[in-house]
């Protein structure tokens, strides 16, 4: 979908509801994950995520679902923030594997505070369960 035109009702998207990692210590906790997602398989050994823009995507696309039991939009205009957040998603990733690991490293410096509990075991399942099922759309589908 290059070049795909934003719908009116979708603001312009910010950087990250999580900012860039600027400071030191919350780069220092950014590459700790990623040292565990490597050692879990989330990343491949050299692996690095470069942005956590996914998280923000998926919960633009939480809130477009939701947008019409609330009547806050229409169907039509849920789909077309839906449509747009998978544009920005397919420009900003080069992959199904870089996707769900920026997605993930999102949600963990949002909500999990290096306990790696209940919300990394959950992104740790949530990421194997596309990548080794053998009906997932990530195993059929291209990114690109």
């Amino acid at each position: 979908m290059s070049g795909a035109a934003r719908p009116a009702a979708v603001p312009a998207p910010a950087p990250t509801a999580l900012g860039p990692l600027r400071d030191a210590s919350a780069a220092a906790l950014g590459k700790r994950y990623e040292a565990r997602f490597r050692a879990d398989g989330l990343l491949e050994p050299d692996g690095r995520v470069r942005t956590t823009a996914a998280y923000d995507y998926g919960r633009a696309v939480n809130l477009a679902r939701w947008g019409p039991s609330a009547r806050c939009c229409a169907p039509a205009g849920a789909e077309q923030a839906i449509v747009y957040a998978g544009a920005l998603s397919k420009s900003a990733y080069r992959s199904w594997e870089e996707f769900p690991a920026s997605y993930a490293l999102g949600r963990v410096l949002r909500f999990d505070g290096e306990s790696y509990g209940p919300f990394y075991e959950q992104n740790v399942i949530a990421h194997r369960l596309p990548a080794e099922s053998e009906g997932s759309p990530c195993r059929h589908i291209l990114w690109r």
